[in-house]
């Protein structure tokens, strides 16, 4: 997947919906591990419907393909009230281009998501990759759930995901 473009200027970290980030972090830990153990990961999805969190996996040919699907697999999705995207992808940065696990959600009726990357390094000599400790806030992005209708959050956050 090609490196996301962030054409807003970020002033900060905006407070993120706990619910909405434990999402996203659990998408990334997610990635991480494929990438360490096959040294790479199609694109997914997590949508959390209650307190259950289900994972689609868009494999297609070329990066608008997958986004498509990603898009269409969330807006279709009745009752989320959070989901995630996750990719692949390289950020520009002052030392060049850098790989990034890059990850995209929104909650619903939210006008804008957001978009947050985990960067790494891969050392192809001995197949051996690094991850940075933080994760690092891209910025908003668009919300697949942003015409759905809010669900009200019955779960406590520390029940959600574990």
């Amino acid at each position: 997947m090609p490196d996301r473009v962030v054409e807003e200027e970020i002033i900060g970290v905006p407070e993120i919906d706990q619910t909405l980030q434990d999402v996203m972090v659990q998408l990334i830990e997610e990635a991480t591990d494929h990438l360490t153990e096959e040294g790479f990961f199609a694109p997914f999805t997590a949508l959390l419907n209650g307190d259950v969190i289900s994972i689609d996996v868009h494999d297609g040919e070329d990066t608008e393909e997958c986004y498509t699907k990603a898009s269409t697999c969330v807006r279709s999705a009745n009752g989320a009230r959070a989901y995630a995207f996750c990719y692949d992808g390289f950020l520009e940065t002052d030392q060049g281009e850098k790989d990034a696990i890059i990850c995209e959600g929104g909650l619903p009726g939210q006008d804008k998501g957001l978009a947050l990357a985990l960067m790494y390094t891969a050392d192809p000599e001995d197949d051996t990759i690094q991850f940075e400790e933080d994760l690092l806030y891209l910025g908003p992005c668009e919300n697949f759930l942003d015409c759905a209708d809010v669900i009200e959050d019955t779960q406590e956050d520390s029940d959600l995901i574990g």
